[in-house]
């Protein structure tokens, strides 16, 4: 039986409880499927929130992409208050580990390093204009790659299993099973 959206919230706020405890994904999808009958729409829930794990694995990297963004919401200050405030959404989801929104970084970044690449080759400029362009340019090609790789790698999702066991009558029998990777 699917999940209501009701049970949906319940059970992500049930999560991100248990999450916050320190618990592995796998331990809250073990202990939530003997409630809940729509293993995926449970597992589904799971995939959608970083581990501790993941978290502290992946810290180093998050606060590099995370002092990025502040640099370039510095530098955006130049341009109006509108970049400012896509920099803060942005900001936000680095700090939250929001990693659905880390592609929205690498994709910023993307056409970052277009426009920026686009400029220095076709503006002329002092030298100066020149080496703070490059600098920028790096600091947004950086926060793409960065954007990218922590997207890829906080979003890693359960896999389905076949896994056998005997029932109570002794006959072998399958079923299928998510395991996730902490």
């Amino acid at each position: 039986m699917k999940l209501s959206d009701s049970e949906k919230e319940i059970l992500k706020k049930e999560i991100k409880s248990k999450i916050s405890k320190g618990l592995s994904k796998q331990s809250i999808y073990d202990e939530l499927i003997e409630d809940h009958n729509d293993r995926g729409g449970v597992a589904e829930i799971i995939d959608d929130f970083v581990s501790k794990g993941s978290k502290r694995k992946y810290k180093i990297q998050n606060t590099i992409l995370l002092i990025l963004l502040v640099l370039i919401g510095i530098l955006d200050l130049n341009f109006g208050l509108k970049f400012l405030m896509v920099d803060l959404i942005l900001i936000y989801a680095v700090a939250s580990y929001n990693f659905q929104q880390y592609i929205l970084i690498a994709i910023r970044g993307f056409f970052g390093i277009i426009v920026l690449g686009l400029y220095l080759l076709g503006e002329e400029t002092s030298v100066l204009e020149f080496y703070y362009m490059l600098s920028v340019f790096i600091i947004v090609l950086t926060s793409f790659i960065l954007g990218y790789k922590l997207s890829n790698l906080l979003s890693i999702k359960g896999v389905m299993e076949r896994e056998n066991y005997i029932d109570d009558d002794g006959e072998n029998r399958w079923t299928i099973r998510h395991k996730f990777v902490d």
